[in-house]
C-alpha cells in the first residue's frame, strides 16, 4: 500500500508460475471475507499502531498531518483507529466491488523470464469488456497558506524535531529541484534522511 496505489506481489520460479499465479487468482477472485479472519487482523493492525506511536515513523506522521489536513496523504500508512473501527465483511465486500473485482491492473514482471512469455497469462485473465479502470478522484493535497508548529509527548527518552514543506507531485517540471535537494541533504554528514 503507497499513497496513491494498493497491489499485491508475490515472488516464485518461472517453471512454477502458473500454478502459482493460479493460486494468486483464486484468492483475488474470491476472497473470504470472514468476520473472525477480520477481527484477528484488526488486533493486528492494532498492535502496528501502537508500535508506530513509539517510533521514529511517528514524527513524520505528525508532519503530514500538518502538511496535508484532511487530504489523505495525511493519514498514517497504518490507517487510524476510526477507520479501523469501520472495517466490517460488509465494508469490506464494498470496498473489494469497487476497486479490485473487474478492475485493470498494472502488471509488472521482473525476474527469470521474458516478460512476452506470461503476456497471454496476463491477456487471458485480465481483459475482456468485463473489466475497467478505476474511476480516481483528481483531487490534489491544498498547498499551507501559513506555517504550523506542533509539540507531541511521545514515551521515548529523546526528542526529533522535522521540518516539513509541500513538495510539487512528481511529474511536475519542478520536481527535479526537489530531487537534487533531496540527494543534498541526504549526502550531508549528519543530516537526517530527507524524505520527498
Amino acid at each position: 500500500m503507497a499513497d496513491d496505489y494498493f497491489g499485491f506481489r508475490f515472488s516464485v520460479l518461472s517453471q512454477n508460475f502458473e500454478p502459482a499465479f493460479k493460486l494468486f487468482l483464486d484468492t483475488m477472485r474470491a476472497p473470504n471475507f470472514n468476520k473472525e479472519a477480520i477481527d484477528r487482523q484488526k488486533e493486528i493492525q492494532k498492535a502496528e499502531m501502537l508500535l508506530r506511536r513509539i517510533s521514529d515513523a511517528y514524527p513524520r506522521d505528525l508532519v503530514k498531518r500538518e502538511l496535508f489536513g484532511d487530504f489523505s496523504y495525511a493519514l498514517p500508512p497504518v490507517g487510524t483507529e476510526a477507520g479501523l473501527a469501520a472495517v466490517t465483511p460488509e465494508s469490506l465486500k464494498s470496498w473489494y466491488e469497487a476497486y479490485v473485482r473487474n478492475r485493470t491492473p498494472v502488471v509488472v514482471v521482473i525476474g527469470d523470464t521474458k516478460g512476452t512469455s506470461l503476456a497471454s497469462i496476463f491477456v487471458r485473465n485480465f481483459s475482456g469488456s468485463r473489466f475497467q479502470s478505476a474511476k480516481l478522484t483528481q483531487k490534489f493535497a491544498k498547498p499551507v497558506e501559513k506555517g504550523h508548529s506542533g509539540d507531541q509527548n511521545w514515551d521515548r527518552k529523546e526528542s526529533l524535531i522535522f521540518v516539513g514543506f509541500q513538495a510539487p507531485p512528481e511529474d511536475d517540471e519542478d520536481a527535479s529541484a526537489v530531487s537534487v535537494l533531496q540527494d543534498f541533504v541526504e549526502t550531508r554528514e549528519g543530516f537526517p534522511t530527507a524524505e520527498r
